[in-house]
């Protein structure tokens, strides 16, 4: 790969997927140090991809616009000047981590030399790959099989390093800390993610209000509920009637997010995107898996502790279920038992 310099990335979305990305793009710089590296990224996650110092140009791929049918005249005229300004740029190298049709027609109209993605890419995506690899989905996690194909494009072997190295911008840092004043406490720092896009990924909300009244009387904890704005009911009833809780759902971008992060000293969350944020962040971590799977898609990092459903219909990646059973099995009382464990407090009295 010695010729090779000029390096397109394709991984639009989703925020997980995104971040559980970044280790191979880090990994095609050490292969490749002499490398520039471009990202076409959804224009929601560009200030995560921002925080990448090897990437040193971002597309936006305008996912939310360009998806919706009523801007289809301006969405093809977009797309257009997307497409001839990556084919100015003469590429070596694309990678496709996404493995659709877009992504893929994307690759194959790039212009780059080799055109590399996964065997498996769906929606006829893989026909639009010069180079094709052929680590399977559900073989590995996804962060693993994402480097697996820059390894082997670039004919590497051996497992590779897992580097995330996000570098989250000082006022980000500063407004973080603005933040965790306000609840008035200064005991450890406790951010809870209790949402989740499918329903069945999620730990009851009376669950996580348990809990957060559990840390405020034992350890005086100060906590932050984050998640989007159509999360920020459950983030009400969490923090209703506890003054050492503060709900941020829909009120945060991804700096402010990571800002938010990078300051915790716990983070309990369900199986999102924003999960792979705190783990690329290396925060520790507790995670609450039911109907998916943390060997394929779970968080890579170290202090990271999953709660998993024992049944043997899980993992059913199932989106929405009438019963629930492998989230409602999670007892609060060993997930307060693990957090006072991690916040190494487990031998502390009661306020």
């Amino acid at each position: 790969m010695n010729p090779i310099k000029k390096v397109l990335v394709i991984k639009p979305s989703a925020l997980g997927d995104v971040i559980q990305t970044i280790p191979a793009v880090r990994a095609i710089k050490s292969f490749i140090p002499e490398s520039e590296i471009s990202w076409v990224v959804s224009d929601k996650f560009r200030k995560i991809v921002g925080m990448v110092d090897v990437v040193n140009e971002i597309y936006d791929f305008k996912r939310d616009k360009w998806g919706n049918i009523l801007f289809l005249p301006v969405t093809l005229i977009e797309m257009i000047a997307l497409i001839i300004k990556i084919r100015m740029k003469r590429f070596d190298i694309c990678f496709d981590f996404q493995g659709l049709f877009r992504s893929g027609l994307i690759t194959w109209l790039s212009g780059a030399k080799i055109k590399a993605g996964f065997a498996d890419a769906r929606e006829f995506a893989s026909l639009c790959y010069t180079q094709k690899c052929r680590i399977r989905r559900d073989s590995v996690n996804s962060v693993e099989r994402y480097m697996g194909l820059v390894s082997e494009v670039a004919g590497k072997d051996g497992k590779q390093d897992i580097i995330y190295r996000l570098n989250v911008p000082h006022p980000t840092l500063k407004l973080g800390e603005v933040v965790w004043f306000k609840p008035g406490t200064k005991g450890p720092k406790v951010c809870f993610m209790p949402g989740s896009q499918w329903p069945s990924k999620r730990w009851d909300v009376e669950n996580y209000r348990k809990l957060v009244f559990f840390l405020r009387d034992k350890v005086d904890a100060r906590m932050i509920i984050t998640g989007t704005a159509d999360e920020e009911e459950i983030g009400n009833r969490i923090a209703y009637g506890c003054e050492k809780a503060v709900n941020l759902c829909g009120k945060t971008d991804m700096l402010s997010l990571a800002g938010i992060l990078s300051l915790s000293d716990l983070v309990i969350t369900n199986d999102n995107g924003a999960m792979h944020l705190a783990a690329a962040l290396g925060k520790k971590m507790i995670c609450f898996y039911g109907p998916s799977s943390p060997e394929r898609t779970g968080p890579v990092g170290k202090g990271i502790f999953i709660f998993r459903s024992k049944l043997p219909c899980a993992p059913c990646f199932k989106r929405k279920c009438p019963k629930l059973k492998c989230m409602t099995d999670i007892p609060v009382s060993l997930v307060a038992s693990k957090a006072l464990e991690m916040l190494n407090m487990e031998n502390r009295g009661s306020k």
